[in-house]
């Protein structure tokens, strides 16, 4: 439907948008030292966002799947998406 298009299409923008922005700071003086944390970053936290969605989608499909890999995935998103480089004065 075109409401599933929509979220699918805003998630894409926004996935390219934090990759874009990370690209970034490699142009900017004083924070050229960020660029490769976050990218990796970045690259990270989309990886374990779209793998928890797989499990789940795959869970409703009604295989059981380990608990373990679950609450990986979840510790993963957790700890990218709160870490944010510190920019030095």
């Amino acid at each position: 439907s075109s409401a599933r298009f929509a979220r699918v299409l805003y998630k894409i923008i926004g996935y390219v948008s934090v990759i874009f922005v990370a690209k970034l700071l490699r142009y900017f003086p004083g924070l050229e030292q960020f660029h490769l944390p976050a990218m990796l970053a970045a690259m990270w936290l989309i990886l374990a966002t779209e793998a928890l969605s797989i499990l789940e989608n795959v869970n409703k499909l009604g295989v059981v799947l380990p608990q373990f890999l679950r609450r990986m995935l979840e510790d993963q998103v957790s700890k990218h998406s709160e870490q944010v480089p510190e920019v030095s004065s």
